[in-house]
C-alpha cells in the first residue's frame, strides 16, 4: 500500500493512495515505531489520489511541531493535477508558510517548483472524486464556488490568533461569517440525515463553542479552520456515507494538561451554577467508553455527567470529563485578563458549558460525531443509539446510574479512545472534527 525509504539520515513516508486521516497517523506510527529515530522527515504525497483535509491539517501541525524543535520536513508533491490543484486551492501550502514562517518552497524535494497556482476550475474539486464532485455540481455553480472558497469555506484558513484582541476579532469574524452565508447553511438543511432545523446552530453553538474552546487554551496563538463536504469510501451503508466536517486546531496546551494542572493546583474546575443550569437544558450525558488499540476493543468503563476529575483521574478520564457541563480550568469568575468569555458575546452559555452545548448539538440533535486529537490520545464521540436514545429496560442502565449517583440521563454516547505510544508523534495542541452526516443523493 506504501513504502518507506531510509537513506543517510532520511526518513520517507509514502502517503497511501486514500489518505484518511485515521489510516495516516496509524501508518506513521507504525513506521516510527520500528524505525529509529531521523532528523529530517520526508512526507511523499506522489501517490495520493485522494486526502481528506482533516488528514492536511494533521501534516501542518506535525511539520509545525517539527520546526519548533529544530528537526527538518521536507515535502514530495503528488502526481495527480486534481491533487495539486486541491493542496493550492485548499490553501495547505499557505498555511505551512504561516505557520512556520518559511517560504514553502524551501519544504520541496527533487522536484521543480511551481511558480505559479493552477487555475481554479470547479473540475479541481473532483479530487473529492465522483461522490462528492456530484454533490458540488448539483448544489453550487461554479462562481458560488469560488466565492465560497474565497470567503474561507471549505479551504483552510490561519487565523491571527496571538493576542487577546485578535482572538476575540477571530471569533466574531467567524462567528458573522457562518451565520450570515446562506449557502452553506442552505444546502445543509436540505441534506441533513436527521432533520433537525440548524438555523443558527452550526454559528452558535459549533462554531462558535470550538472557538471559544481554543482561545482559553494556555499558550495558544495559531489557528486553524477548515470545512469540506467529504465522504467515506467503499461504506457497506446506504446513508450516512457523505458529511459535512469542520475542523479546527490550535497549538495551546492540550485540555488534558490544561485540566490537570488545574487540579493539582487544588483548584475548583466546575462551576456549581452551570452544573445545576445542565440538568433542566437536556446536557445530561452517559459516556460508554471503548478503549482501542490496533488488535482489539475493551470496553471496561462507563462515566456519567456528574463525574467530578480529581488527582486519582486518568489522562483519558480527564479527557472525557472536560465534555461534561461546568467542568472548565477557569469555573465562575476565576478568569484573568486573557480569557475570551462568552460575556464578550451575546450567548447565554455559561462558564464550562461549551463543550456540553456542543456535545448536544452534534451527538443528540443531528446524529453526528465529535472527534478530538490531542496530546497522546484519539477521542471519538458518536450516538450509542439514534439520537443518544436511553432503553431504560436496560438493567445495566439502572445499574450505572445509581451506581454513580446520576438522577436521570438525557442522550447516551459510545466514547472511543485510543492512545498512541510514539513521543514524536506526541500532538501538539488540540484538534476538533465535527462531522455532520447527510443524506445520499
Amino acid at each position: 500500500m506504501t513504502t518507506i525509504e531510509k537513506e543517510n539520515s532520511y526518513l520517507e513516508i509514502a502517503l497511501p493512495e486514500y489518505s484518511y486521516v485515521g489510516r495516516v497517523e496509524k501508518h506513521f506510527h507504525e513506521i516510527y515505531d520500528s524505525n529509529s529515530y531521523s532528523r529530517t522527515l520526508v512526507i511523499s504525497f506522489e501517490d495520493v489520489s485522494y486526502i481528506q483535509l482533516t488528514t492536511l491539517v494533521f501534516l501542518a501541525q506535525l511539520i509545525y511541531k517539527r520546526e519548533k524543535t529544530n528537526l527538518r520536513t521536507r515535502i514530495k508533491r503528488p502526481l495527480e493535477n486534481d491533487v495539486r490543484i486541491f493542496l493550492f486551492t485548499w490553501r495547505f501550502y499557505e498555511i505551512i508558510e504561516e505557520l512556520t514562517g518559511k517560504s514553502i518552497h524551501q519544504f520541496f524535494v527533487n522536484q521543480s517548483i511551481e511558480t505559479s497556482k493552477p487555475t481554479f476550475l470547479i473540475d479541481g474539486v473532483t479530487y473529492f472524486v465522483d461522490l462528492s464532485k456530484d454533490f458540488f455540481s448539483k448544489y453550487y455553480k461554479e462562481e458560488q464556488l469560488k466565492s465560497l472558497v474565497k470567503k474561507g469555506f471549505f479551504s483552510l484558513i490561519c487565523e491571527p490568533f496571538k493576542e487577546e484582541k485578535q482572538k476575540l476579532l477571530a471569533l466574531k469574524k467567524q462567528r458573522r461569517k457562518w451565520t450570515t452565508e446562506k449557502l452553506i447553511t442552505d444546502v445543509l438543511q436540505k441534506n441533513l440525515i436527521e432533520k433537525q432545523p440548524i438555523g443558527n446552530l452550526l454559528a452558535n453553538t459549533i462554531i462558535f463553542e470550538c472557538l471559544t474552546n481554543a482561545a482559553n487554551h494556555p499558550s495558544s496563538n495559531n489557528l486553524v479552520i477548515g470545512s469540506f463536504y467529504d465522504y467515506t469510501k467503499n461504506s457497506r451503508s446506504k446513508t450516512g456515507k457523505r458529511y459535512y466536517t469542520v475542523v479546527l486546531w490550535d497549538n495551546g496546551d492540550s485540555i488534558i494538561k490544561t485540566l490537570t494542572d488545574s487540579i493539582l493546583d487544588l483548584k475548583n474546575i466546575r462551576a456549581e451554577e452551570s452544573f445545576k443550569v445542565a440538568k433542566k437544558a437536556n446536557l445530561k450525558s452517559w459516556f460508554r467508553i471503548v478503549r482501542k488499540n490496533y488488535n482489539n476493543e475493551v470496553e471496561n468503563e462507563d462515566l456519567f455527567f456528574n463525574y467530578l476529575p480529581n488527582k486519582n483521574s486518568s489522562p483519558d478520564e480527564i479527557l472525557l470529563s472536560s465534555f461534561f457541563p461546568g467542568i472548565s480550568r477557569m469555573p465562575n469568575n476565576d478568569l484573568s485578563e486573557n480569557t475570551v468569555t462568552h460575556s464578550d458575546f451575546d450567548t447565554t452559555s455559561g462558564s464550562g458549558l461549551g463543550l456540553s452545548l456542543l456535545l448536544k448539538a452534534v451527538i443528540k440533535d443531528l446524529q453526528g460525531s465529535i472527534h478530538l486529537r490531542t496530546d497522546d490520545y484519539l477521542l471519538e464521540i458518536t450516538p450509542a443509539r439514534k439520537g443518544g436514545a436511553i432503553e431504560h429496560n436496560d438493567l445495566l442502565f439502572f445499574k450505572r446510574k445509581y451506581e454513580n449517583g446520576a438522577e436521570d440521563v438525557d442522550f447516551k454516547c459510545k466514547c472511543s479512545l485510543r492512545k498512541y505510544e510514539t513521543n514524536e508523534l506526541k500532538f501538539m495542541g488540540n484538534m476538533i472534527t465535527v462531522k455532520l452526516p447527510l443524506e445520499e443523493s
